[in-house]
């Protein structure tokens, strides 16, 4: 009974709220490599972004191929944004009152840290395969998600992880050193403990195949922009 709640708490919390009030602001761009850009979702527009630039709800942000962003939200979330991802925050939580901040994670890689002074539900994190709630004051994790299938890793803290698909009840929390992986309409893996060299290495580890599949990247598969980004602790 208390994995249904949670599964139709946090829909309901994600649901509620989007698209209902004019743009607010939610946090900003504090570097970037690349191509980096934000498409307004009601008028259409599009703009290069730069350091400093201000993400509003109703933007997507999009990372072209080698590029990265680290954003800082005004609950004090950092995301790091990774090559080849599109990213949506649709809601942000400044005070314990307010709803959870909600994020929507179309397709590519990240790591997102959340550090907060206030208990309750901080982080609603939804992709096209998996719903993601985080209640924990400060928690550290990663998500690398395609079109049909997501994997989550928890470095700190834990978080609750489901089926974006509300005919789907089966959910899992996954710890501190945990990973789980979730495929559109079906249940979520079990959570596995991993080892300490694929935790250092983990958004490294696997790659985004046409859209659609997460596969284990080649290890002679290396970049400079590979060697920075690891360098950065992303």
């Amino acid at each position: 009974m208390k994995k249904i709640l949670f599964l139709l708490s946090v829909l309901l919390l994600f649901n509620s709220g989007t698209n209902s009030y004019a743009a607010q602001s939610v946090g900003r761009i504090i570097q970037l490599t690349g191509d980096v850009d934000l498409t307004d979702e009601d008028s259409g527009s599009r703009i290069i972004a730069a350091i400093g630039t201000r993400l509003k709800t109703t933007q997507r942000i999009r990372t072209g191929m080698k590029s990265y962003a680290e954003i800082l939200l005004f609950d004090n979330t950092k995301i790091f944004l990774r090559e080849l991802s599109v990213l949506q925050i649709t809601g942000i939580k400044n005070q314990s009152d307010d709803s959870p901040t909600k994020i929507k994670f179309d397709i590519g890689k990240l790591r997102l840290n959340i550090d907060k002074n206030f208990k309750g539900r901080n982080l609603i994190f939804k992709t096209n395969a998996a719903i993601i709630g985080v209640n924990d004051v400060q928690t550290d994790f990663a998500v690398i998600t395609s079109e049909y299938q997501t994997k989550l890793a928890v470095f700190e803290g834990r978080a609750e992880i489901a089926n974006s698909n509300r005919n789907i009840i089966k959910s899992f929390t996954v710890k501190t050193n945990e990973e789980v992986s979730i495929v559109r309409n079906s249940a979520p893996s079990e959570p596995v403990a991993l080892p300490q060299d694929i935790l250092d290495s983990w958004l490294d580890h696997y790659y985004v195949k046409d859209k659609r599949r997460i596969l284990v990247k080649d290890k002679q598969e290396t970049s400079i922009l590979d060697y920075i980004l690891r360098k950065r602790q992303y």
